[in-house]
């Protein structure tokens, strides 16, 4: 039976307000042209609509369920159906919703729009090094990019699309932060005073409200996502930070790129190094030791490479950790 057929039966479905019973005729219809088993052409059925725009899987269970529960339903009547079957259609549905993780492209699933931003830091952001002088030409650019994430409905987002959106929100701003000054600025602490210091500016545009970098930091993205690599992500626009990526986080690569951008700076001997028997660390690692589990060698030991790791698993019973000086001088030119 084809998509298109199928679709057809799916169409009147979504349509109708009484949804219980028109999806029953719909399955009904569906299971009138075919003599295969049930089970697996209701789990075809679903393959097939799967591309197409429909609710949320659970509301449609509940739309299945709902109809094979009503004994007006002619549907019922004829197929009498018994629990290994239902047992089968709950299967089906679980197996459907986990490889589609419970959001397949066909289903309501908002995303960010991030191509504006992606433009501009593949442009102007090499090796971590910023290009701020380009930036500020497109600061236009920059500004509509960050119309898009005000506009934006972050609760419709799915987890990851959430962890990618506060992420990008974090750096995106903090790159107009700078350009609010630039050039006339040589690090971010320029733009604090002895009242307020620059992450504690209300500034960020978000969710209808006006926040600060602080609160993206502090009151969600440590808060909410509790993920250490998130230190590894955003980016204070210092050269001691760890490097803004040329990229957008993007919700369906998250865990590669913040795997990705801690490995980087863990082995990155101009952050990190191992001497006799002392690590020197980024002050990272002091300020948030609470998120690292007060375990800086565990962490070290988890993301470290070659020869790196081999000597930390040498000598981690006798190593003493050093914090290193923190460099806030501008990333960039």
């Amino acid at each position: 039976m084809s998509e298109d057929l199928l679709f057809s039966i799916w169409s009147p479905v979504r349509k109708s307000s009484k949804h219980g019973l028109k999806t029953c005729q719909a399955i009904a219809a569906y299971q009138a042209t075919s003599s295969r088993g049930w089970p697996k052409v209701f789990y075809q059925f679903l393959r097939a609509v799967a591309g197409k725009q429909m609710s949320s899987p659970l509301i449609f269970l509940i739309e299945v369920l709902n109809c094979l529960a009503k004994r007006h339903c002619r549907f019922v009547l004829i197929v009498r159906l018994k629990m290994r079957i239902i047992k089968s259609i709950l299967i089906s549905i679980s197996t459907f919703c986990i490889l589609s993780n419970l959001a397949p492209p066909g289903w309501s699933q908002a995303a960010v729009d991030n191509s504006i931003y992606e433009e501009l830091l593949k442009r102007y952001v090499k090796n971590g090094v910023v290009d701020y002088r380009g930036f500020k030409k497109e600061e236009g650019k920059l500004d509509e990019y960050l119309k898009v994430l005000e506009n934006t409905k972050v609760s419709e987002l799915v987890r990851n699309e959430q962890f990618a959106f506060y992420v990008n929100a974090y750096n995106a701003w903090t790159i107009k932060l700078i350009l609010s000054a630039y050039p006339g600025i040589e690090s971010i602490k320029d733009l604090g005073n002895i009242f307020k210091s620059p992450w504690g500016k209300k500034i960020v545009r978000l969710n209808g409200r006006v926040l600060t970098l602080d609160d993206i930091e502090h009151g969600i993205l440590r808060v909410q996502f509790k993920d250490p690599r998130v230190h590894f992500a955003i980016n204070c626009a210092s050269k001691s930070c760890p490097p803004l990526l040329s990229e957008p986080y993007r919700g369906s690569t998250l865990n590669r790129q913040l795997d990705d951008a801690t490995r980087s700076f863990i082995n990155d001997p101009k952050s990190n190094y191992l001497k006799d028997s002392r690590l020197y660390v980024s002050r990272i690692f002091e300020w948030y030791s609470e998120d690292f589990n007060d375990d800086v060698i565990g962490f070290f030991l988890k993301y470290a490479e070659g020869d790196f790791k081999k000597e930390l698993e040498a000598k981690k019973d006798q190593l003493k950790i050093v914090y290193l000086d923190y460099d806030w001088s501008l990333n960039g030119a």
